[in-house]
Protein backbone atom coordinates (compact mmCIF):
# COMPACT_ATOMS: atom_id res chain seq x y z
CA UNK A 1 0.00 0.00 0.00
CA UNK A 2 1.27 3.47 -0.84
CA UNK A 3 1.88 6.07 1.84
CA UNK A 4 -1.06 8.53 1.90
CA UNK A 5 -0.11 12.09 1.05
CA UNK A 6 -1.27 13.53 4.37
CA UNK A 7 1.11 11.10 6.17
CA UNK A 8 4.10 12.23 4.11
CA UNK A 9 5.15 15.10 6.42
CA UNK A 10 5.34 12.68 9.38
CA UNK A 11 7.25 10.17 7.26
CA UNK A 12 9.70 12.81 5.98
CA UNK A 13 10.20 14.24 9.49
CA UNK A 14 10.94 10.76 10.81
CA UNK A 15 13.49 10.13 8.08
CA UNK A 16 14.98 13.57 8.74
CA UNK A 17 15.43 12.83 12.43
CA UNK A 18 17.17 9.54 11.67
CA UNK A 19 19.38 11.28 9.08
CA UNK A 20 20.31 13.97 11.62
CA UNK A 21 21.07 11.22 14.15
CA UNK A 22 23.53 9.63 11.74
CA UNK A 23 25.12 12.99 10.88
CA UNK A 24 25.57 14.07 14.51
CA UNK A 25 26.85 10.65 15.60
CA UNK A 26 29.16 10.56 12.58
CA UNK A 27 30.60 13.96 13.41
CA UNK A 28 31.11 12.85 17.03
CA UNK A 29 32.98 9.77 15.80
CA UNK A 30 35.15 11.76 13.37
CA UNK A 31 36.06 14.33 16.04
CA UNK A 32 36.72 11.56 18.54
CA UNK A 33 38.99 9.67 16.15
CA UNK A 34 40.80 12.83 15.16
CA UNK A 35 41.41 14.23 18.65
CA UNK A 36 41.52 10.99 20.61
CA UNK A 37 38.92 12.35 23.05
CA UNK A 38 35.25 11.39 22.84
CA UNK A 39 33.13 14.50 23.33
CA UNK A 40 29.53 14.18 22.18
CA UNK A 41 27.52 17.22 21.24
CA UNK A 42 25.13 17.68 24.17
CA UNK A 43 21.36 17.94 23.90
CA UNK A 44 21.71 21.11 25.99
CA UNK A 45 23.18 22.81 22.90
CA UNK A 46 19.95 22.30 20.92
CA UNK A 47 17.87 23.38 23.94
CA UNK A 48 19.85 26.62 24.27
CA UNK A 49 19.68 27.29 20.54
CA UNK A 50 15.94 26.81 20.03
CA UNK A 51 14.29 27.30 23.42
CA UNK A 52 16.38 30.09 24.94
CA UNK A 53 14.22 32.66 26.72
CA UNK A 54 11.01 30.61 26.56
CA UNK A 55 8.91 29.63 29.56
CA UNK A 56 10.46 26.15 29.44
CA UNK A 57 13.95 27.63 29.56
CA UNK A 58 13.01 29.86 32.49
CA UNK A 59 11.55 26.83 34.30
CA UNK A 60 14.72 24.85 33.59
CA UNK A 61 16.89 27.47 35.27
CA UNK A 62 14.55 28.31 38.19
CA UNK A 63 11.86 25.68 38.80
CA UNK A 64 9.02 26.48 41.19
CA UNK A 65 7.28 23.14 40.87
CA UNK A 66 7.59 19.77 39.09
CA UNK A 67 10.98 19.16 40.71
CA UNK A 68 11.15 15.50 39.70
CA UNK A 69 10.51 16.34 36.04
CA UNK A 70 13.08 19.12 36.34
CA UNK A 71 15.71 16.65 37.53
CA UNK A 72 14.88 14.21 34.71
CA UNK A 73 15.03 17.02 32.15
CA UNK A 74 18.38 18.29 33.42
CA UNK A 75 19.80 14.75 33.32
CA UNK A 76 18.45 14.19 29.80
CA UNK A 77 19.94 17.47 28.56
CA UNK A 78 23.36 16.29 29.72
CA UNK A 79 23.04 13.36 27.28
CA UNK A 80 24.28 13.26 23.71
CA UNK A 81 22.32 15.04 20.99
CA UNK A 82 22.35 12.00 18.70
CA UNK A 83 20.57 9.95 21.37
CA UNK A 84 17.86 12.59 21.77
CA UNK A 85 17.36 12.68 18.00
CA UNK A 86 17.20 8.90 17.86
CA UNK A 87 14.59 8.72 20.64
CA UNK A 88 12.49 11.44 18.96
CA UNK A 89 12.78 9.68 15.59
CA UNK A 90 11.79 6.34 17.09
CA UNK A 91 8.75 7.90 18.79
CA UNK A 92 7.70 9.50 15.50
CA UNK A 93 8.22 6.21 13.67
CA UNK A 94 5.90 4.44 16.13
CA UNK A 95 3.30 7.19 15.59
CA UNK A 96 3.67 6.87 11.82
CA UNK A 97 3.31 3.09 11.92
CA UNK A 98 0.26 3.39 14.18
CA UNK A 99 -1.47 5.91 11.91
CA UNK A 100 -0.57 3.99 8.78
CA UNK A 101 -1.76 0.66 10.24
CA UNK A 102 -5.06 2.17 11.40
CA UNK A 103 -5.64 3.69 7.97
CA UNK A 104 -4.83 0.42 6.24
CA UNK A 105 -7.25 -1.49 8.47
CA UNK A 106 -9.98 1.09 7.88
CA UNK A 107 -9.46 0.99 4.11
CA UNK A 108 -9.46 -2.80 4.07
CA UNK A 109 -12.64 -3.08 6.14
CA UNK A 110 -14.36 -0.43 3.98
CA UNK A 111 -13.33 -2.27 0.82
CA UNK A 112 -14.57 -5.62 2.16
CA UNK A 113 -17.90 -4.11 3.25
CA UNK A 114 -18.36 -2.60 -0.20
CA UNK A 115 -17.41 -5.91 -1.81
CA UNK A 116 -19.95 -7.82 0.32
CA UNK A 117 -22.62 -5.28 -0.55
CA UNK A 118 -21.94 -5.56 -4.28
CA UNK A 119 -21.98 -9.36 -4.12
CA UNK A 120 -25.27 -9.38 -2.21
CA UNK A 121 -26.81 -6.95 -4.73
CA UNK A 122 -25.70 -9.15 -7.62
CA UNK A 123 -27.36 -12.20 -6.07
CA UNK A 124 -30.68 -10.46 -5.62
Amino acid sequence: MMIPTFCMPLFVATLGLFAMTIIVLGSDVVVGLRTGVWQSVKLQLAWDRYLHGTQLDLWLHAPRDWYGLHKLTKDALDGPLWLGLFVAGTAMAFCFVGVFTAMEKAATSTFRALERRLVSEKRS
